[in-house]
């Protein structure tokens, strides 16, 4: 999954947890409103799960370390998994979204379509996600023949950043074909009527 579709999961998660107080066991503060250590987990495990298809804590945990090993400062300047980045992510983000709660300026209906907007997205690439993810295998085969095709393109990288690349790669690729399958499905079942003008 894109870094970009991750960090929508992780807006829509902080609106979830929004009301989430814990002042006595926190990640952070800024002008004295806690993000607790527990909505921070909530929302980091959450983001691992979409970031790396592994299902515990502790298996998120180690793909974290390995790929701060793997991809130091690179991890650690754009990658949720990375927690100070995360943090920072969800500070600006509380941040900003107060500042757009409170502007008087800001038109109070396209803001509440907005975050209505927002929140069906959040959920619809979710759903989607952890709906099809099991219906996903990329073989060892697959790999060496996507390798293969396109040697010249990994000639600088370790073979397993090789590997993990082209294993995500195609991961991705068969993820669209299968969300394109599942709505194009779930729209030929059900009756859908529009006016002409929407035709």
């Amino acid at each position: 999954m894109k870094i970009k579709h991750l960090l929508l999961i992780c807006v829509i998660t902080m609106l979830v947890f929004a009301q989430i107080s814990c002042t006595n066991d926190w990640a952070a503060k800024f002008d004295g409103e806690p993000i607790s250590i527990d909505e921070f987990n909530k929302i980091y495990y959450l983001m691992g799960k979409q970031r790396t298809g592994k299902e515990s804590r502790e298996e998120i945990d180690k793909e974290a370390n390995r790929l701060a090993e793997e991809h130091g400062d690179a991890f650690k300047a754009q990658d949720p998994l990375y927690k100070p980045f995360l943090l920072n992510q969800l500070i600006q983000s509380k941040l900003i979204y107060s500042k757009a709660m409170n502007d008087k300026t800001i038109d109070k209906d396209e803001l509440k379509t907005v975050i209505e907007l927002v929140k069906t997205q959040g959920v619809v690439q979710y759903y989607l996600d952890r709906k099809l993810k099991n219906q996903i295998v990329i073989s060892k085969e697959d790999i060496t023949a996507a390798y293969e095709k396109n040697k010249k393109q990994f000639g600088m990288m370790k073979p397993d950043e090789a590997e993990n690349y082209i294993r995500s790669r195609l991961y991705n690729q068969a993820m669209l074909k299968k969300q394109s399958e599942f709505i194009s499905n779930l729209m030929s079942e059900t009756k859908i009527e529009k006016k002409n003008e929407f035709k």
